[in-house]
């Protein structure tokens, strides 16, 4: 319904969960699907830069990431565990 009627969506999360299923679901959706992108905001110095990380029609994020994108989900899980 939300493809047939052109619907875009914007979702924000701290889950590296949610988005790993995403990526899983894209990759077995509809070979119509449309594109989608991971959008990762850092904060530098004193401003914020966004980083957008295609997904690929397998689900597969591009290889050049920013270092803080896996840290921040490291992070998150030990902070989760109560390391």
């Amino acid at each position: 319904m939300a493809a047939a009627e052109h619907k875009l969506f914007l979702v924000e999360t701290h889950s590296d969960f949610t988005i790993d299923r995403f990526r899983m679901n894209y990759r077995n959706g509809r070979p119509d699907k449309p594109d989608s992108q991971i959008l990762f905001f850092e904060r530098q110095d004193k401003h914020n830069v966004v980083t957008p990380l295609s997904i690929g029609k397998s689900g597969d994020l591009p290889a050049e990431q920013p270092e803080g994108y896996r840290q921040f989900f490291i992070r998150e899980e030990l902070r989760l565990l109560g390391i």
